[in-house]
């Protein structure tokens, strides 16, 4: 029970760290699912399969590649309204150098 609990936590804590860094977190704060997915892989693997362990990691790691799916969309999302806003937020030139005073020049 203790292995399953070991390798639940190393693995999720291997799968946070990887989606972290992909994502360029630089500072986060203590990540309590990695104990509690443990917690879930040693009491799924006593209780009903030893193999409840990889599902378990596997089911965390598409949850975490979807977040950063999220992450990313929203991410871009904000990058365009940004773009958009300042594009709309530019002021209109009253350069008037260009203007010679004369119709048909």
């Amino acid at each position: 029970m203790f292995v399953h609990f070991a390798i639940g936590t190393i693995g999720s804590l291997l799968i946070f760290l990887l989606f972290s860094r992909i994502s360029g977190e630089q500072s986060f704060s203590f990540p309590s699912v990695v104990i509690l997915i443990g917690f879930f892989c040693s009491t799924m693997a006593h209780f009903l399969s030893p193999f409840a362990t990889p599902v378990i990691l596997i089911l965390y790691a598409i949850t975490s590649f979807n977040e950063l799916r999220q992450y990313r969309a929203a991410l871009n999302a904000m990058r365009q309204k940004n773009e958009q806003g300042q594009r709309d937020q530019q002021p209109i030139s009253t350069d008037n150098n260009n203007y010679t005073g004369r119709i048909g020049k």
